[in-house]
């Protein structure tokens, strides 16, 4: 990895931390910014930078600074109920950013950004559910009806909204040039 990537990652690491702190408080998912930032690290810089990225974003906060939703850190963050979130964001990262390795096309961002937001709702969604029914003691088959109605739905249209945004900026024709010196 050239020295202009490992920067980048690092820079969406930065942002994707930042974007945690602007949080919209749902229970017990917060809505956060830190996805749309997710989705410019693979429109912008593909799949290396961008799990790249998520990866160090993790890492930090798993040493304890107070990178997650909220300002939260630590082992409590992937234990509790956006454990599953955390984890989607690395696999959103490296699956979108797959779908772009051989052509850059506008239509095949949009697709990798789609497939990475239904990649962090999978995670996200398995793990809620047996959140609930491990930690909460709701029966399984409610646990999976709360947790589509508490960690998914809640999220369709701003998560739409992210993905036009960053698909958006990534299409501008300087973002694009910026993007091809990578």
């Amino acid at each position: 990895m050239r020295t202009k990537e490992l920067a980048l990652a690092s820079l969406f690491a930065s942002l994707t931390s930042l974007g945690a702190y602007i949080v919209v408080p749902l229970w017990p998912v917060p809505i956060t910014m830190q996805t749309f930032f997710l989705y410019l690290a693979i429109a912008i810089g593909g799949w290396k930078v961008a799990t790249l990225s998520q990866v160090i974003y993790l890492a930090i906060g798993l040493a304890g600074l107070p990178v997650f939703a909220g300002g939260k850190s630590g082992v409590q963050a992937f234990l509790g109920p956006t454990g599953g979130y955390l984890i989607g964001f690395v696999f959103a990262a490296l699956t979108g950013g797959l779908l772009l390795v051989k052509e850059k096309s506008k239509i095949r961002i949009l697709i990798s950004l789609i497939v990475a937001t239904f990649t962090i709702y999978v995670f996200g969604y398995l793990y809620l559910s047996l959140w609930l029914h491990l930690i909460k003691g709701e029966e399984i088959a409610n646990a999976f009806y709360t947790a589509f109605t508490v960690g998914i739905l809640p999220f369709l249209i701003g998560d739409t909204l992210k993905v036009i945004a960053a698909f958006s900026i990534a299409s501008n024709k300087r973002v694009k040039s910026l993007s091809s010196l990578l």
